[in-house]
C-alpha cells in the first residue's frame, strides 16, 4: 500500500479532536462556568472572540475538541457547535440577513 499523509476516513474518524496529551480520547469538560481573577479578565473574557474557559453555552474545552474533530472529519478548517437548535439556526439567519 502506497504511504500517504492522508488518513483513511476510518482512521480520521477515530483519531479526529485528539490534542497532544498523549490522551486516547478528549477530556469532559463538565465545568459550566470558570473563575476569573478580576473585574477587568472578566471583561476580557465576556468580550473574546473565542474564549474557550468562560461559559459553557459560548464555548468549552469540550466543545473546542468536537468542532475540531467534525472539521478534520469534513476536511475543512473550522467548525461551529452550538448549544441547542435556535442557537444554530439563528447564527444562520443572522448570517444571511447581514448580507
Amino acid at each position: 500500500m502506497a504511504s500517504s499523509d492522508k488518513n483513511q476516513p476510518a482512521t480520521t474518524a477515530i483519531t479526529a479532536g485528539r490534542d497532544d496529551s498523549g490522551s486516547l480520547a478528549p477530556t469532559l469538560t463538565p465545568a459550566t462556568t470558570w473563575t476569573s481573577s478580576g473585574l477587568e479578565e472578566s471583561h476580557r473574557q465576556a468580550t473574546a472572540i473565542h474564549e474557550t474557559k468562560f461559559y459553557s453555552r459560548y464555548a468549552n474545552p469540550t466543545v473546542e475538541a468536537f468542532e475540531h474533530a467534525i472539521a478534520e472529519l469534513e476536511n475543512t478548517q473550522a467548525a461551529l457547535a452550538f448549544a441547542s437548535g435556535m442557537g444554530a439556526i439563528s447564527s444562520v439567519v443572522l448570517a444571511l440577513c447581514s448580507k
